[in-house]
């Protein structure tokens, strides 16, 4: 019995970077075994449910037919090596080159397999590439809530992984997806693996995104000194010492948003958190800015209990108190910390599931 890689993610996922593993020499030979043990048969590829969907009903992919087919079913185990070990490590039949040359002959002897078009046929690429990732936004996103708060169990079931495996998973599918739809006849066929490499490309987007989000999540640990600090002296509503503290706290952010640059989501919020503290000195400075900040965080609490259908009125709102409260402050952190909240509003309205 393989052992499954239980990245979560290799050390939880702390050295998210371009590969989106961290890369370590033991983790690379279990994935490089795992991958094997897929291709001789002596276990099932990781990423398909038990009942799910295989090009290749049962069995190993060692016939020299079956390549093509153990691209797509074993897509986590492939992805897994492309992400977890350096090229050279890397089998032939995985590099980019040699990839594409076995789907392009796959597309070329067995397209209704590995383009689709045909509704008759149950297990085809297109299909599987899309059941994998078309709700990826929704669940990608649920993954790294629970990844964050280091609840995330990756053994759980197929889909619960965490951002690395996931950004690994869809890089691979997207490769796939996109050399087939190179050698795809068109017609039905093309339209039908056009449709999973935009699915994949969809996926893959969300997946670095996420990535990118926790590599600024770990980066703010460098400042995290400087915020208790803020939060230490703030209590005694001494403006002096509260300012003084927070440009320790800007000397601080200089590092983590430079460590944040590829995350918009993690440098909005980072300007976010810096704005929040920011205004409690202006709460006791500047006649009006606690008030006007007030009726923004009171649509912001209303917010966070409305129906979906409704959120859209709810952001316009709040673009115009946070628009009211930057005049009112004479500070910009007013506005930036109303804008983030509708911003993200907006951004979650696609990414968190309906309640049901």
């Amino acid at each position: 019995m393989r052992t499954i890689l239980k990245l979560v993610l290799v050390a939880l996922g702390l050295a998210f970077a371009a590969p989106a593993f961290a890369q370590d020499a033991a983790v690379c030979q279990q994935a490089l075994l795992n991958l094997a043990e897929v291709r001789d048969g002596k276990s099932p590829p990781i990423g398909i449910e038990a009942d799910g969907m295989r090009l290749k009903a049962s069995g190993g992919y060692k016939a020299a037919g079956d390549a093509a087919m153990f691209a797509v079913d074993a897509y986590r185990e492939h992805g897994d090596v492309r992400g977890l070990c350096p090229e050279s490590k890397w089998p032939a039949s995985m590099k980019p080159d040699a990839l594409k040359k076995t789907l392009t002959q796959a597309a070329k002897t067995n397209a209704k397999v590995f383009c689709g078009g045909d509704p008759m046929i149950s297990a085809t690429a297109p299909k599987m590439i899309r059941g994998w990732q078309n709700n990826a936004g929704i669940e990608f996103f649920s993954d790294r809530i629970l990844e964050l708060q280091a609840k995330l169990d990756t053994t759980a079931g197929v889909k619960n992984q965490s951002a690395g495996r996931h950004a690994s998973d869809s890089d691979w599918l997207f490769e796939v997806a996109s050399d087939l739809d190179e050698a795809c006849p068109n017609g039905e066929a093309a339209l039908d693996i056009g449709s999973a490499r935009i699915s994949a490309n969809r996926a893959r987007e969300f997946a670095h995104d996420n990535v990118n989000f926790l590599v600024c999540v770990k980066a703010r640990e460098g400042w995290q000194p400087a915020m208790k600090d803020f939060d230490a002296v703030a209590p005694a509503n001494d403006p002096t010492s509260m300012a003084a503290a927070y440009r320790k706290i800007e000397t601080a952010a200089v590092a983590v948003k430079a460590a944040c640059k590829a995350s918009e989501e993690g440098s909005r919020e980072n300007d976010y958190l810096l704005a929040a503290r920011r205004l409690r000195i202006l709460f006791l400075t500047t006649p009006g800015c606690r008030e006007a900040a007030i009726k923004m965080n009171d649509i912001r609490q209303s917010m966070n209990t409305a129906d979906k259908s409704s959120l859209p009125s709810y952001v316009t709102d709040i673009r115009n108190a946070a628009k009211e409260a930057g005049v009112a402050c004479k500070d910009p952190a007013a506005e930036t910390w109303g804008e983030f909240v509708a911003w993200i509003t907006e951004k979650n309205y696609f990414r968190v599931a309906d309640k049901q």
